[in-house]
């Protein structure tokens, strides 16, 4: 889908002007943007506005499935815009300013619809804010002005937009690769630096051609300058051929997924920490569970663990750290915990059918006491599990 124009902007400016002496009477803010309340004739809308980067949109929609998100552009809006009317509204390119309440309240909605220069400020008085950093404005590049859209084509296509079938991984990794090649190949090219180092071993002269100029020191003696070309002609040749390398193995691996022989790397597999000697669990969820030997393995596995790994720990037991490795934000199952909390136990020494306390707490809670030979730590935030070993 095709940005807004400004053209369009007129358009849907002509259309919202309607709404002049509506009462503004709720906000909503996530993610996407911000969505207004309207009440105008008897009935309620909800007005749009999506700061997408590449495609802001003003529409009107559905009211709100969600809850309001709690934003600095929702507070403010709602302590000094809330159950204003529209007195007047304005637009001038792809600039829409809805003017609220009365003259004297200077209160206005400036709305941005630039692709990359997104924005909604509100200004309330000598107050302001803005949903996105303040840009500075570009002028509009050309469009076609045989292919203006009306408000609800351009609805349409938002909907068809949103309903469009999300590309297979297969295909998404394909196009990846095709973009890759087409960049890398640009790269290709022939080695200058070797030529104007050979026409000035040849000619002995710094007098070169024009299209050398760029590649000769005047300040430099000749030979330095034959050197230094040569010395480039050298990086350029071992890049040019990381380059041609690169290109065969981008080649082989799209002919390998039009195939299907080919399967690419699990982006959620996480990361493994790196010289470790201790126990290793492997757990579902891609995740990993390690479990120290010795008061220095787990003094030298916390120092390495991000601050969302878990730090497993049982309770009024002295003994090994467990860690469970795991991507920002990834759920772990109970089963997870269990698993590497039964590993721990054994090596404490829990009797076989014994009940057991764990502490289960995000490394960024977890701080080492400084010269305790024993590894011990202090802990916040945690969470308690009982288990039976």
């Amino acid at each position: 889908m095709k940005p807004l124009n400004s053209i369009e902007v007129d358009m849907i400016a002509g259309s919202l002007r309607r709404l002049i002496g509506a009462r503004f009477q709720n906000v909503f803010t996530d993610e996407t943007g911000v969505a207004f309340e309207v009440y105008e004739g008897g009935s309620t809308r909800w007005l749009w506005l999506f700061m997408n980067p590449t495609l802001p949109l003003i529409l009107f929609g559905d009211p709100p499935k969600a809850k309001s998100k709690t934003t600095p552009f929702a507070l403010f809006f709602r302590a000094n815009v809330l159950g204003k009317r529209l007195r007047l509204l304005e637009n001038t390119g792809r600039i829409l300013k809805f003017h609220l309440g009365e003259l004297e309240d200077n209160v206005t909605l400036e709305v941005r619809l630039f692709p990359h220069g997104q924005n909604l400020i509100c200004i309330a008085g000598k107050k302001k804010i803005s949903w996105e950093k303040m840009k500075e404005l570009k002028p509009e590049k050309g469009f076609q002005t045989e292919n203006i859209r009306t408000w609800d084509e351009i609805h349409k296509e938002y909907e068809q937009t949103l309903n469009k079938p999300k590309q297979s991984t297969v295909e998404s990794e394909i196009e990846k690769r095709k973009r890759a090649l087409l960049k890398t190949k640009e790269n290709l090219g022939p080695n200058l630096w070797k030529n104007v180092g050979e026409w000035l071993k040849e000619n002995q002269s710094v007098e070169v051609p024009v299209e050398y100029q760029k590649y000769v020191n005047r300040k430099l003696s000749l030979s330095k300058n034959i050197e230094n070309c040569f010395a480039k002609s050298k990086q350029f040749d071992r890049k040019h051929a990381g380059t041609l390398a690169r290109i065969e193995q981008l080649e082989g691996e799209i002919k390998k997924l039009m195939s299907g022989d080919f399967q690419p790397k699990n982006q959620n597999k996480v990361k493994i920490i790196e010289s470790f000697r201790g126990i290793r669990v492997e757990l579902d969820g891609n995740m990993v569970g390690y479990i120290g030997k010795s008061a220095k393995d787990n003094i030298d596995l916390l120092r390495q663990s991000k601050a969302w790994y878990y730090w497993v720990h049982l309770r009024d037991y002295p003994g090994a750290h467990g860690f469970i490795v795991r991507n920002k934000n990834q759920n772990v199952p109970v089963d997870c915990i269990k698993k590497v909390a039964q590993k721990i136990a054994e090596r404490s020494k829990v009797t076989a059918g014994e009940s057991f306390d764990v502490i289960v707490a995000e490394c960024c809670y977890v701080k080492p006491i400084k010269r305790d030979k024993l590894g011990r730590v202090t802990f916040s935030n945690e969470t308690i599990h009982t288990f039976k070993n």
